[in-house]
């Protein structure tokens, strides 16, 4: 109530300040200066406010209309900056833990396992299979490469070989680097797909869709590499530590899994581009994603994303393969291709740089149930995420294409 009070004092003395200026100036205009004139024509004389007083009245005027500017800018300022100090303390939080986390994690691992014993098995291991690690990691690197430009090239991207290579290393040394794991460089890439001209929609479901098949693949591989240890002791072993009952037989159950992983993440995809597609408005991101899905030739590109997906994850198996003979670890193929899956999936997780401390957790938890030293799964895994850094390098030589691939018509219709 003392607020409206106020404020129509102010619009009282503003009434008064404008009166008078129109009678100062010769002329009569508006109500005010109506009213004065008939009181001039009535014989009364014309009101006129000295100096101070409209010096005065002008003054608490302009500070009043100023008074409630600066209230709410204040209030506006106070809102927007507690708003922002609160997401940004969040992401500070976040940050500092990851930062701090990840070399606590991986020095948690390293005490535990031993940390002379590791330095021993890095000392006697085998440059053969370590090369040879080396090799498989670059190839599954530039299969992946050529996959997502595959992908982004069915979405509508013009795209070449040449860039998405170089990107995709790009993407690989910031993995590697930086916090986050893969998010940092799958964002990467997303922003170098933008600058290409690339619509922000398709730039993120091709990353998208990228990431996920390379971890499908990865498990339906693993569903796979679980023919190859039938009615061997790891079997039995693995069987009793997941709790199988007796009655399940081990070659049925690869096989549903196989199915399930080869078949689902389909029909996952058709409900989406069918049900998305309902109530979704012309134009929107959602209509936009639901078109992006539902181009020609869908089937075709999903069976050959899982054949290159197929080609990259038995490199990186590989390279993992590689890495443990490199150390003497004596578990079998098939085994450590199905620990693999897990092992790899923890290490993507956004939680630490370049998956350091989750992967050796990771491989000391899954190797260590079937008689594997710590020492040497903490060295192996610790070899498979060098064999990244040690490619870091070759995002520096690498350079993107500033031209897209010259002939449009070769994206598939």
């Amino acid at each position: 109530m003392a607020h409206l009070q106020h404020r129509q004092q102010h619009a009282g003395a503003a009434a008064r300040v404008h009166r008078h200026d129109g009678a100062r100036a010769g002329g009569y205009r508006g109500a005010g200066d109506a009213a004065a004139a008939t009181r001039r024509r009535a014989g009364h004389p014309r009101r006129y406010l000295g100096p101070r007083r409209l010096g005065r009245l002008q003054s608490e005027h302009a500070f009043g209309r100023g008074c409630a500017a600066v209230h709410r800018l204040v209030q506006a300022a106070l809102l927007s900056r507690r708003a922002c100090l609160s997401v940004s303390s969040r992401q500070r939080l976040w940050s500092a833990l990851r930062l701090l986390g990840a070399p606590l994690l991986l020095g948690g691992v390293v005490w535990w396992a031993g940390p002379q014993a590791i330095w021993a098995a890095l000392r006697t291991a085998d440059g053969r299979w370590l090369v040879a690690g080396l090799l498989c990691a670059f190839a599954g690197n530039v299969a992946a490469a050529w996959r997502w430009g595959e992908l982004a090239r069915w979405l509508g991207n013009l795209v070449s070989v040449r860039w998405s290579v170089a990107v995709y290393f790009q993407a690989a040394a910031i993995n590697a680097l930086l916090p986050g794991a893969v998010v940092g460089g799958d964002v990467f890439r997303v922003w170098q797909l933008q600058r290409s001209g690339c619509s922000r929609g398709a730039a993120g479901l091709s990353v998208v869709l990228d990431r996920l098949s390379g971890l499908w693949i990865l498990f339906a591989l693993a569903a796979l590499a679980l023919f190859g240890g039938l009615d061997t002791p790891e079997m039995h072993r693995l069987r009793g530590l997941l709790h199988v009952p007796d009655a399940w037989g081990t070659a049925w159950l690869a096989l549903a899994l196989l199915m399930a992983v080869l078949v689902l993440p389909l029909g996952v995809l058709l409900a989406l581009a069918h049900l998305a597609g309902r109530g979704a408005h012309p134009g929107s991101r959602r209509a936009a994603a639901v078109e992006l899905l539902q181009r020609p030739g869908g089937l075709n590109q999903y069976l050959w994303q899982a054949a290159a997906s197929l080609l990259v994850q038995v490199f990186t198996v590989c390279a993992v393969i590689c890495a443990a003979r490199a150390f003497g670890v004596p578990l079998p193929a098939w085994l450590i291709a199905v620990t693999t899956a897990p092992i790899l999936l923890l290490a993507s997780m956004p939680v630490s740089f370049g998956g350091w401390g989750t992967r050796e957790a990771a491989a000391v938890a899954g190797w260590s149930a079937f008689g594997v030293a710590p020492p040497l799964a903490v060295a192996a895994a610790a070899t498979y995420g060098a064999y990244a850094l040690l490619q870091a390098p070759l995002a520096l030589w690498l350079r993107p294409a500033t031209s897209p691939v010259s002939n449009p018509d070769d994206l598939p219709r």
